[in-house]
């Protein structure tokens, strides 16, 4: 999560990068031994081909979720306007680009959601409260330092007085 405070407006930016590049790796990785089972295949072999031909199908499949988590991996900008006292929310993928903006009063206040992590110790993110009682997360990437959530918690609510 990438933060940039201007004064009057807060910017957060989360990107993730490298689940993209995994997805793309994975995506390589199981193509190209897809591709070498049906390259060495053999009709009329013995038991190995037969072997050769199953693992394709799952190589193929495993190729098209890393594919799937390169292209369709969303990030996304969360814009606070101080002045205008608006806040846009940019959903981007490869594929497309969704932006959805609220005044500042429909927004109750900006928290901090926490959920277990993988060693269990607990990942925070921004979220975003609404007055109506809805609630939307605000970044996309989980962070394990909960000071660095929480200073942008602040100073988003700040700059829309709540």
């Amino acid at each position: 999560m990438r933060t940039r405070d201007l004064g009057t407006d807060l910017v957060v930016d989360d990107n993730p990068v490298f689940d993209r590049w995994i997805g793309g790796f994975n995506f390589v990785v199981a193509m190209g031994c897809a591709a070498i089972g049906v390259i060495h295949y053999n009709p009329a072999g013995d038991l190995r081909d037969v072997f050769l031909i199953l693992i394709v199908p799952f190589a193929v499949v495993v190729a098209g979720l890393g594919l799937w988590r390169a292209v369709a991996q969303p990030g996304t900008i969360l814009h606070v306007d101080g002045v205008g006292r608006t806040v846009t929310l940019v959903n981007r993928t490869l594929l497309r680009r969704i932006t959805t903006s609220w005044p500042a009063a429909e927004v109750a206040r900006f928290a901090r959601a926490q959920r277990p992590g993988r060693e269990g110790e607990p990942v925070y993110r921004l979220r975003l409260d609404f007055v109506d009682g809805g609630s939307l997360p605000a970044a996309t990437l989980w962070q394990p330092d909960p000071a660095g959530v929480d200073a942008v918690v602040q100073r988003a609510n700040a700059l829309l007085g709540k």
